[in-house]
């Protein structure tokens, strides 16, 4: 977390929400013996984890909220598929929200 001057906020602790948006369907060919059709098949981009770097920290990284540690907060994203477009918000009270691509 950084201030208005963009300095990271050292004794920052909020606690920070993710929501990721990944491609929700695809068109992918699906071959059957007597026609091909192109049917939507499912693809996920999901939150497998967050971290914070404290060290006495026992909480679980299995999550998609994490209390910021020194200012700073981790999220790792997974996808099925490379070069897919992925949508990353974070937010938390009283801060603005925070979005990537």
């Amino acid at each position: 977390m950084t201030d208005k001057a963009g300095v990271i906020a050292p004794y920052a602790d909020n606690l920070i929400r993710f929501e990721d948006r990944g491609p929700a369907r695809h068109g992918s060919p699906l071959r059957h013996s007597a026609s091909r059709r192109r049917a939507a098949m499912p693809r996920q981009a999901k939150i497998i984890g967050v971290n914070n770097g404290d060290l006495t920290s026992s909480k679980s990284c299995k999550a998609s909220h994490r209390w910021a540690y020194s200012g700073r907060c981790l999220v790792m994203i997974q996808t099925e598929i490379h070069g897919d477009k992925i949508e990353l918000t974070s937010h938390s009270k009283g801060l603005k929200k925070g979005q990537v691509l």
